[in-house]
C-alpha cells in the first residue's frame, strides 16, 4: 500500500514529530510511504520517502499522482486544506490527526477544523502497521480492516 503522510518531522522537535516517526517506521516495514513535510528536504531509504512540502496546489498534484497514495493521512492542519482538495479531486480517502491542543484554539478556528473534520476519512493505524478505516457514503458507512 501506498501511504502518503503530511506532518512537520524531524529533526523539528516535538511529540507529533516524534509519534510521526514511530508510524512512519512502523508503517514503513509493510508499506511504501511518503511524508511532505515543510521541515526537511529529500531523503530515502527502503520503502520511506521524506520530501519537502510542494510551494504549489499544482505541484503538490504532480506529487500525488507520481506517488499514487492509497490513503492520505495529515498531522498538520495548516498543510491540510490544499491536499484535501486534491485528494478529493482523485478519489483518494483522507485522514487527519489532531495532536496537542487543536480545539483549544479560537472560535473561527475551531469552526475551521469541526467543518474540514466532516470532509475526512476515519482512520487509524495499529500498533503493528495494520490499517483499519471507515469510509463515509451517502448512504451509510463501511469498516475495513
Amino acid at each position: 500500500m501506498n501511504i502518503l503522510i503530511i506532518s512537520r518531522y524531524p529533526p523539528f522537535p516535538g511529540g507529533r514529530e516524534n509519534f510521526v516517526l514511530e508510524l512512519v517506521n512502523q508503517l514503513g516495514k509493510k508499506n511504501k510511504v511518503l511524508v511532505l513535510t515543510p521541515d526537511v528536504e529529500l531523503m530515502e531509504s527502503d520503502n520511506i520517502i521524506i520530501k519537502k512540502y510542494p510551494e504549489s496546489k499544482k505541484d503538490l498534484e504532480e506529487v500525488f499522482e507520481q506517488f499514487k497514495p492509497d490513503i492520505i493521512n495529515s498531522h498538520t492542519f495548516y498543510l491540510s486544506e490544499d491536499a484535501l482538495g486534491v485528494a478529493k479531486k482523485m478519489n483518494i480517502p483522507f485522514g487527519i490527526t489532531l495532536h496537542g491542543d487543536q480545539f483549544a484554539i479560537g472560535d473561527s478556528q475551531r469552526q475551521n477544523i469541526v467543518s474540514f473534520l466532516g470532509e475526512t476519512q476515519s482512520f487509524f493505524f495499529t500498533n503493528k502497521g495494520d490499517l483499519v478505516f471507515d469510509l463515509k457514503f451517502d448512504s451509510g458507512s463501511v469498516i475495513f480492516k
